[in-house]
């Protein structure tokens, strides 16, 4: 689950490591699952309803990470995460805290018509590509404390509707707000 054998992009490698995904997140039924430094390949959880705690904290997406439309029905922990490729959470739910603290997109991440509906913690986020918030809604308290921005950042028609943090967040490039609301701080 940990290894970065090349190998592991198809093949009995591929094969193994869903096989073990899949018993680790039956197994953990409501409770946590912990994926906790391991190292995806190609991985599309496109409309996947994830039942469990999720602990992605170190893991590493080493192809585009498909969450399309997925839901979060517990606590989902993608601390230092990292995404060396797109990661896609279009349309995701998260209905329960979401922790992207600290990690890294090295490509695009879209986050486009996600909700968040409990505490969204982005703090020290790396996005080295474009970011796309575009309509997403943050529910509760938001944080973008400190994450840096190197391309261009899309929060057009985003709806806060509780606390959001932007303090130090350092933009280098376009940030466009048009259309969002801020109902609180």
């Amino acid at each position: 689950m940990h290894s970065k054998d090349i190998n592991k992009q198809s093949g009995p490698l591929f094969d193994a490591f869903w096989l073990e995904f899949e018993r680790t997140l039956e197994d953990a039924g409501e409770k946590e699952a912990n994926f906790v430094r391991f190292v995806f390949p190609h991985a599309n959880f496109s409309k996947r309803e994830f039942r469990a705690i999720c602990r992605f904290e170190g893991a590493d997406f080493t192809q585009d990470a498909h969450f399309n439309e997925a839901t979060f029905t517990q606590n989902a922990f993608f601390g230092e995460a990292n995404f060396k490729r797109r990661a896609i959470f279009h349309k995701a739910t998260f209905n329960q805290d979401a922790n992207f603290s600290s990690a890294t997109f090295t490509q695009d991440a879209v986050f486009w018509s996600s909700t968040f509906t409990r505490n969204a913690e982005l703090g020290g986020a790396i996005f080295t590509q474009n970011a796309d918030f575009h309509e997403a809604t943050f529910k509760q308290r938001t944080s973008f404390f400190k994450v840096i921005f190197t391309q261009n950042a899309d929060f057009s028609g985003v709806t806060f509707t509780q606390k959001a943090v932007f303090g130090g967040a350092t933009f280098t490039q376009e940030a466009v707000f048009s259309g969002a609301i801020f109902t609180q701080e």
